[in-house]
Protein backbone atom coordinates (compact mmCIF):
# COMPACT_ATOMS: atom_id res chain seq x y z
CA UNK A 1 0.00 0.00 0.00
CA UNK A 2 1.27 3.36 -0.23
CA UNK A 3 1.15 6.11 2.37
CA UNK A 4 -1.09 9.10 -0.16
CA UNK A 5 -3.98 6.73 -2.15
CA UNK A 6 -5.79 9.05 -3.80
CA UNK A 7 -5.40 6.84 -7.02
CA UNK A 8 -6.72 3.91 -5.23
CA UNK A 9 -9.86 2.08 -6.80
CA UNK A 10 -13.08 0.64 -5.52
CA UNK A 11 -14.07 -0.48 -8.71
CA UNK A 12 -13.10 -0.38 -12.24
CA UNK A 13 -12.96 3.10 -13.43
CA UNK A 14 -13.96 4.70 -10.26
CA UNK A 15 -11.98 6.58 -7.49
CA UNK A 16 -11.16 7.37 -4.17
CA UNK A 17 -14.34 9.32 -2.95
CA UNK A 18 -16.14 8.43 -6.23
CA UNK A 19 -17.42 4.81 -5.93
CA UNK A 20 -20.67 6.14 -7.23
CA UNK A 21 -22.27 5.04 -3.38
CA UNK A 22 -20.51 6.81 -0.32
CA UNK A 23 -18.25 9.30 -2.01
CA UNK A 24 -16.80 9.29 1.68
CA UNK A 25 -13.10 9.75 2.81
CA UNK A 26 -11.84 10.17 5.68
CA UNK A 27 -8.59 12.33 6.58
CA UNK A 28 -6.22 9.83 8.77
CA UNK A 29 -3.43 12.46 9.10
CA UNK A 30 -2.12 15.21 6.44
CA UNK A 31 -0.19 12.30 4.77
CA UNK A 32 -3.35 9.66 4.37
CA UNK A 33 -6.48 10.02 2.96
CA UNK A 34 -8.51 7.03 2.77
CA UNK A 35 -11.67 5.98 1.88
CA UNK A 36 -14.44 4.61 4.38
CA UNK A 37 -14.25 0.82 3.26
CA UNK A 38 -10.68 1.03 3.67
CA UNK A 39 -10.75 1.77 7.23
CA UNK A 40 -10.66 -1.27 9.57
CA UNK A 41 -10.25 -3.96 7.01
CA UNK A 42 -6.95 -5.51 8.34
CA UNK A 43 -4.91 -3.81 5.72
CA UNK A 44 -2.78 -0.82 6.55
CA UNK A 45 -2.93 2.12 3.94
CA UNK A 46 -1.46 4.40 5.22
CA UNK A 47 2.29 4.34 5.70
CA UNK A 48 2.49 4.04 9.75
CA UNK A 49 -0.95 2.29 9.77
CA UNK A 50 -3.55 4.75 11.06
CA UNK A 51 -6.18 4.03 9.09
CA UNK A 52 -6.15 0.43 11.38
CA UNK A 53 -6.18 2.64 14.59
CA UNK A 54 -8.75 5.33 13.52
CA UNK A 55 -11.59 5.43 15.77
CA UNK A 56 -14.22 3.88 13.81
CA UNK A 57 -11.86 0.85 14.77
CA UNK A 58 -12.38 0.71 18.08
CA UNK A 59 -15.77 -0.66 18.79
CA UNK A 60 -16.98 -3.78 16.73
CA UNK A 61 -20.22 -5.78 16.39
CA UNK A 62 -19.52 -9.53 17.90
CA UNK A 63 -20.61 -10.92 14.31
CA UNK A 64 -18.81 -10.59 10.94
CA UNK A 65 -19.81 -10.10 7.06
CA UNK A 66 -18.26 -9.73 4.05
CA UNK A 67 -17.87 -6.11 3.44
CA UNK A 68 -19.40 -4.97 0.00
CA UNK A 69 -16.51 -2.23 -0.60
CA UNK A 70 -12.95 -2.42 -0.56
CA UNK A 71 -11.62 -5.89 0.41
CA UNK A 72 -14.15 -7.90 -0.91
CA UNK A 73 -14.60 -11.52 -0.01
CA UNK A 74 -12.85 -10.51 2.82
CA UNK A 75 -15.34 -11.71 5.98
CA UNK A 76 -14.45 -9.04 8.76
CA UNK A 77 -16.46 -7.61 12.00
CA UNK A 78 -18.45 -4.21 11.11
CA UNK A 79 -17.30 -1.42 13.13
CA UNK A 80 -20.52 -0.40 15.16
CA UNK A 81 -20.75 3.09 13.87
CA UNK A 82 -21.66 1.15 10.35
CA UNK A 83 -24.36 -0.39 11.61
CA UNK A 84 -27.78 0.76 10.40
CA UNK A 85 -26.00 4.14 9.47
CA UNK A 86 -28.27 3.90 5.73
CA UNK A 87 -25.53 1.98 3.58
CA UNK A 88 -25.04 -1.06 3.14
CA UNK A 89 -21.51 -2.24 4.35
CA UNK A 90 -21.95 -5.68 4.04
CA UNK A 91 -22.63 -7.34 0.77
CA UNK A 92 -25.63 -9.01 1.74
CA UNK A 93 -26.50 -5.70 3.19
CA UNK A 94 -27.38 -7.64 6.42
CA UNK A 95 -25.61 -4.46 8.50
CA UNK A 96 -29.06 -2.25 7.47
CA UNK A 97 -31.40 -4.95 8.83
CA UNK A 98 -33.70 -4.83 11.76
CA UNK A 99 -31.81 -6.39 13.93
CA UNK A 100 -28.13 -6.84 13.82
CA UNK A 101 -26.28 -8.69 16.12
CA UNK A 102 -23.65 -6.02 17.99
Amino acid sequence: SSGINAEWPLRPGLRLCDDGFENMCEEIGITCKVHKHQLCDEAKDCINGADELHVTCRTWSKSVCKRAFGMKNRVLKVPLSWINDGYKDCEDGIDEGVVYPT
